[in-house]
């Protein structure tokens, strides 16, 4: 998984064609997350951060890594 969403993240994207709907990495932090591995979801979603800044289910998703993996107190994601 860790391969397609890097290859995914080579492809050129044309001006007028959409985006994927969940970018891979973004999938791929789910995930990880999912399977309880939180610091390696955290990097997953930072990547999917770098080519979609601001997209809020990255966002959500490393907030709830970084919770998970101890590094954010619940208060402190917000919700």
């Amino acid at each position: 998984m860790t391969a397609a969403a890097d290859e995914e993240d080579g492809l050129e994207k044309l001006p007028l064609t959409l985006g994927p709907i969940v970018p891979a990495h973004e999938q791929l932090g789910e995930l990880l997350l999912r399977l309880g591995k939180p610091q390696e979801a955290i990097k997953a979603f930072d990547s999917a951060l770098v080519l979609a800044p601001g997209r809020r289910g990255a966002l959500t998703g490393r907030a709830d890594a970084k919770q998970q993996a101890g590094h954010l107190a619940p208060e402190a994601a917000g919700w």
